[in-house]
């Protein structure tokens, strides 16, 4: 083999190498979620996946409940609620202590309210890609 070839070989194997690899994230798996809102106390299973960089939370139906990703300190998700009709972008930021994932809640600028996940005592069975 040619020294130009070793050296692209070894400069590729080197690049692939530095190429960041999607860790499996700890969000991933069943999960009590609680969300305190102006509307009240909301308790909803949910099973996240990792898609990609994405993190997506589904209820057991299979439907999309809202969709994050993970940040320096925790994660960070966002839910297209529409209440009373109105478009009211919602936005969960939190960060894992002692077992439990907590947060905030944004809803829209309109309200405020906090959130919190613990793993599923029974797992929610991951729905299949819709």
């Amino acid at each position: 083999m040619s020294r130009s070839m070793l050296a692209l070989c070894a400069a590729a194997a080197i690049l692939a190498a530095s190429q960041p690899v999607s860790a499996q994230s700890q969000m991933q798996g069943s999960w009590a979620f609680n969300l305190q809102s102006p509307e009240g106390s909301f308790d909803i299973p949910l099973a996240i996946t990792q898609e990609g960089d994405s993190l997506v939370a589904r209820i057991p139906t299979g439907v999309v409940f809202f969709t994050g990703r993970e940040t320096p300190t925790g994660v960070e998700f966002f839910w297209p609620l529409i209440y009373q009709g109105m478009d009211l972008p919602t936005t969960l930021t939190g960060s894992f202590r002692d077992g439990t994932w907590s947060g905030t809640a944004d809803f829209g600028g309109m309200a405020e309210g906090t959130w919190t996940a613990q793993r599923a005592a029974t797992p929610t069975a991951p729905p299949a890609n819709e």
